[in-house]
């Protein structure tokens, strides 16, 4: 398992990580969600190893990383958000590259090698140079690199990035097998449309503080909520404005003609809205919640 406790990171006075604490299970996709500049690749990067935290530690199994970094390189494999590459150097020659770098045993490096290239399909790659992979293949590459050590952990800064949707779809299923092969991955995106579809749990991240974190399904039950109400009524729209902004789970109103647009805190609580417009004789033509994206919602939520 591997637990961040009260991690702090500053860049002179700007506060870029807020006591930042979270336990994640081996053998999860966890997702760090967050707008640009929320803090996710200064938290990636403490995770890491890359950078030092001003506060807090980072512990693997019980073992503070902090306290013994030369662990990190070997137990974190860390992918950031720009690809790392040699274009002039085949893929097994980029691998033979860092093979080197991390000192291991040569007798079994090829056959290693091999097997990473085949676990991210890139096999028949094995003897193209990295100038000619795409965009889709140069990002497993990566990945492969980042699993020469064969670490517990795979740290992976907004790996979608410049994907078109085929290779989205095809990093998307080696991240599963990944997992399935009892690996812990932690991956970043700014997006959160996708991540539902391969995250086991997650946690958003807002100006350096974790506002949010739990499983796929509670978050996204949290992030629904932020779905508006759509209220259409037929005439008295100021008795219906007044009905509502008397309701203290109304957070913010808007009015188009006769629909409103109503930012709602609450579930059950939603029947007593409607029940109390029409208790006050307001002509309610439908009253729904909206089926919105996800993103809307979500940046709802962070408001």
């Amino acid at each position: 398992m591997l637990e961040i406790v009260g991690l702090e990171k500053y860049y002179g006075k700007i506060k870029a990580l807020d006591r930042i604490s979270l336990q994640i299970q081996n053998g999860e996709i966890f997702g760090i969600i967050g707008q640009n500049g929320a803090g996710k690749t200064t938290l990636l990067k403490v995770i890491a190893g890359l950078l030092d935290p001003d506060k807090g530690s980072v512990i693997l199994d019980g073992v503070d990383l902090r306290k013994q970094p030369e662990q990190t390189g070997v137990q974190i494999g860390y992918v950031p958000d720009s690809y790392q590459l040699y274009d002039h150097l085949t893929a097994m020659e980029y691998l033979e590259f860092y093979a080197g770098l991390y000192q291991l045993e040569q007798k079994k490096q090829k056959a290693w090698m091999k097997e990473l290239l085949s676990l991210v399909s890139l096999s028949d790659a094995a003897d193209i140079f990295v100038e000619n992979l795409s965009s889709g293949m140069r990002q497993k590459l990566c990945v492969a690199r980042a699993l020469l050590p064969n670490p517990k952990i795979l740290v992976l800064d907004e790996p979608a990035n410049g994907l078109d949707p085929k290779a989205r779809i095809e990093f998307r299923e080696l991240l599963r097998n990944l997992s399935a092969s009892e690996k812990t991955i932690i991956v970043s995106s700014h997006m959160v449309s996708g991540l539902p579809d391969y995250c086991t749990s997650m946690g958003i991240l807002e100006h350096g503080n974790l506002i949010l974190e739990g499983s796929i399904e509670e978050i996204m039950i949290e992030i629904k909520k932020n779905q508006p109400l759509l209220i259409h009524v037929l005439g008295m729209e100021e008795k219906a404005l007044s009905v509502l902004k008397s309701d203290k789970n109304v957070k913010k109103i808007s009015l188009d003609g006769h629909c409103f647009t109503v930012y709602f805190e609450g579930t059950e609580e939603e029947a007593n809205l409607l029940s109390c417009l029409l208790q006050n004789q307001v002509p309610v033509q439908s009253f729904y919640k909206a089926s919105g994206d996800l993103e809307s919602s979500f940046l709802e939520l962070i408001s």
